[in-house]
C-alpha cells in the first residue's frame, strides 16, 4: 500500500501520457514518440522515498552517484565511470566524435557507431594511456551547479549560494539553481533536460523542491529522476536543518 502510494502520481503520468498523448517525431534521435505537455506529479517525502520498482528497478547506487558527481562539479564521463556508472558514456562519446570530426564516419543509431562506442568504452575503462579530454562532456549539470562563469569569467557556486541562502533567509523565493546557460547549451554534450529547481520554506521547518524538467523520458529516465531530486531534497534539507516534505515535479515535454 506505501508503495502504491508513493507511485500513484508515477503511474497516473503515465497513464496520461498512454491516454491523452500525441505522436511527435524527434529528429535528434531519430524516434517516433508519444508526447504529453504540462504535467505534474507530487511526492510527499514524509511518507517514505519514491524509488520506483513498476519498471526494471531504479538503482539508487547509481542515482547517488550520479547526484554526487553533479554536486562535485564534474563534468568527466570516466571520473563516473570509474565508480561502474555507465549512464553518460554514449553522450561523451558523441561529443568526441564530434570534437574530433567523425560523426559523418560513424552516424548515430548505426551499427558503426556502436562498435565504435565499445571500443572507446573499453578504451575509458582499460587503457592507462586513454586521454581524460576524450571523455569531457562539456559545461554541464555539475559544471553549471558549482561553476557558472560570470561575464567576467568568475564562477559562480550555485550549490554554496543555494545553503548560505537557506540559512539566512528561509523565506527569499531565490532560492534557484538552474543548469539552463544559454551560453554554454552549444558546449554541452546534451542540453539540461531537468534544468531547474527551486526550494521553498514553509512553516519554518520543511523544504518543499519543486523541478522543471524541460524533457522528460516517462518511462525510462523520469524513475531516476525523481529518484534524484528527492534524495536532492533530503540532502539540502540535512544541510539547512529542516525536514524535506514535498518534491514536486513539473514536466515540459
Amino acid at each position: 500500500l506505501l508503495f502504491y502510494y508513493l507511485m500513484k502520481e508515477y503511474l497516473s503520468l503515465m497513464k496520461r501520457v498512454l491516454s491523452e498523448g500525441g505522436p511527435q517525431y524527434n529528429k535528434r534521435t531519430g524516434q517516433l514518440m508519444l508526447v504529453s505537455a504540462g504535467d505534474q506529479s507530487v511526492y510527499d517525502l514524509r511518507e517514505g522515498f519514491p524509488i520506483c520498482t513498476t519498471k526494471s528497478s531504479v538503482s539508487l547506487r547509481f542515482v547517488a552517484e550520479e547526484l554526487f558527481w553533479m554536486l562535485r562539479g564534474e563534468r568527466s564521463a570516466k571520473s563516473l565511470y570509474d565508480r561502474g556508472v555507465d549512464i553518460w558514456n554514449r553522450n561523451a562519446f558523441q561529443l568526441y566524435l564530434k570534437n574530433k570530426k567523425l560523426e559523418q564516419k560513424y552516424p548515430k543509431n548505426t551499427v558503426s557507431w556502436n562498435e565504435q562506442f565499445e571500443l572507446y568504452q573499453q578504451q575509458m575503462k582499460n587503457d592507462s594511456s586513454f586521454d581524460l579530454a576524450d571523455a569531457d562532456l562539456g559545461p554541464i549539470y555539475g559544471y553549471q551547479w558549482r561553476n557558472w562563469p560570470d561575464r567576467n569569467g568568475k564562477p559562480i557556486d550555485q550549490i554554496k549560494n543555494l545553503l548560505d541562502g537557506i540559512k539566512k533567509d528561509p523565506g527569499s523565493r531565490y532560492h534557484v539553481i538552474s543548469a539552463w546557460n544559454v551560453a554554454d547549451l552549444k558546449d554541452m554534450s546534451l542540453a539540461p533536460c531537468h534544468c531547474m529547481a527551486q526550494f521553498t520554506v514553509t512553516r519554518d521547518k520543511y523544504l518543499d523542491l519543486n523541478l522543471f524538467q524541460r524533457s522528460c523520458d516517462t518511462y525510462l529516465g523520469v524513475p531516476f529522476n525523481i529518484a534524484s531530486y528527492a534524495l536532492l531534497n533530503h540532502l539540502v534539507a540535512s544541510e539547512t536543518g529542516l525536514t524535506p516534505r514535498k518534491f514536486i515535479h513539473s514536466y515540459g515535454n
